[in-house]
């Protein structure tokens, strides 16, 4: 986690409206995240439900 950039507005607002509870310290978009030389891999969990 310490190698993500911080969250952003737009991305903290999203989370706001996730139908189950999420991680204030873990939860965030994929489609935020870049993968690359800083970033080789992630490990993703999924809620049991989304909106």
């Amino acid at each position: 986690m310490d190698r993500l950039p911080p969250i952003g507005e737009d991305e903290e607002e999203m989370l706001q409206c996730t139908a189950s509870p999420r991680d204030g310290q873990r939860s965030r978009l994929g489609c935020q995240l870049l993968i690359g030389t800083d970033l080789e891999e992630v490990e993703v969990d999924v809620p049991e439900s989304q909106v």
